[in-house]
């Protein structure tokens, strides 16, 4: 029996917990961040666009930046019945897309997201046990919330390969 998608976008952020596939397709600057609890098999991603919301006064979507999402991914596998304890993370993405575009005076958003990403991580001391991030190719991944495994397809490789 094939088993149910559920696309995250930009921006977004879902949580379940039951035998699922979370996809999560075309990734560039922005970092796919799954966090998994193995004893509860509650599973959650959120697709983060941007590093932070400064200067933002009401955040309408949380997964939208990296100092908003972890703190909403992780309360909602709480609520759902993840152990804190047990929570895991893995995190894709943050490519410089445009590398002829970038300047030295600024760091390109993909850089800042995974700064941010990683930043957030530890602050709620979460354990980050699989990456692929930077470079300048896109990615796709599917995150199967049974298992916990990503697999993960790339721009310029048709062959996915698993974490």
């Amino acid at each position: 029996m094939k088993m149910r998608k559920i696309h995250v976008h930009m921006t977004e952020i879902k949580v379940v917990d039951y035998p699922v596939e979370l996809v999560c397709l075309g990734l560039g600057s922005c970092i796919a961040i799954t966090l998994y609890d193995p004893d509860s098999k509650i599973g959650g991603l959120a697709h983060v666009m941007l590093p932070n919301d400064r200067g933002i006064s009401h955040v309408k979507h949380p997964g939208k930046f990296a100092n908003t999402a972890v703190k909403a991914l992780l309360e909602k596998m709480l609520v759902k019945g993840a152990n804190r304890e047990s929570i895991q993370a893995k995190i894709f993405g943050g490519a410089n897309m445009f590398s002829s575009f970038s300047s030295k005076k600024v760091a390109p958003v993909g850089d800042s997201n995974i700064k941010a990403v990683i930043e957030e991580l530890q602050q709620y001391n979460i354990q980050l046990v699989a990456k692929d991030l930077g470079g300048n190719t896109g990615r796709s991944i599917v995150f199967d919330t049974t298992t916990g495994r990503v697999m993960m397809n790339t721009a310029k490789n048709t062959t996915e390969t698993g974490f």
